[in-house]
């Protein structure tokens, strides 16, 4: 064996034919270890780093929901990662959709996020943001309430406005029988009354519909 021999068989075995760098994506956060070959052409210790990749051990550990990328005096440093996480608006409550520009403010899911958003899913609709929760708005909550009973009303006049119509042609055809008659007034009355209910008055009862 001749000396050059001797010598890349003591080099391969003092640094390795090869050793763990750090991958990186195209923002510079760290992506997986890669493998980085002994160069044999160069001088002893130096490798060929792959394409996007630097020669630096990867982190030793990692915590998850978290992007790490190699901080200016060595090692890495981390930031928040929301890319798979659900952010809300504090001004509607609707789903943020990353990058979207709101009142010329974009968040792209990675680190802090901005103050206009959250992570909290609104409740309801009469929920509004305190500035860290969602709150109950109690003239929200009563206005949703008022048109949940409108539309209730709504719904009970069509009904009655129905009967009435059917019992109205009986009626008007002298086929009405003594009970379709008196039917007949019950369902007017019924609809009278549920026009006068105010359907802003949550203790106001529905009345009782003509059996």
């Amino acid at each position: 064996m001749n000396a050059s021999e001797t010598n890349e068989e003591a080099m391969m075995e003092k640094f390795g034919l090869q050793k763990r760098v750090s991958q990186l994506d195209e923002q510079g956060y760290f992506v997986g270890p890669v493998m980085a070959d002994l160069s044999p052409l160069d001088k002893p210790g130096h490798y060929l780093i792959p394409g996007g990749a630097i020669d630096c051990a990867p982190p030793d550990s990692m915590e998850r929901g978290r992007l790490y990328r190699p901080a200016e005096g060595g090692g890495w440093t981390s930031v928040e990662d929301l890319r798979q996480r659900t952010l809300y608006s504090v001004t509607d409550g609707q789903p943020y959709h990353l990058g979207a520009e709101i009142n010329g403010q974009r968040y792209e899911g990675i680190g802090p996020f901005p103050e206009w958003l959250t992570l909290q899913a609104r409740p309801n609709e009469w929920n509004v943001w305190s500035g860290s929760a969602w709150i109950a708005d109690e003239s929200l909550l009563a206005a949703d309430m008022t048109r949940q009973r409108v539309d209730e009303r709504a719904g009970k006049l069509a009904y009655a406005s129905q009967q009435i119509l059917l019992l109205q042609d009986a009626q008007s055809l002298n086929i009405a029988t003594p009970e379709e008659l008196d039917l007949l007034q019950r369902w007017r009355r019924y609809r009278v009354e549920l026009s006068r209910i105010d359907p802003a008055d949550p203790t106001a009862g529905w009345p009782a519909q003509p059996g």
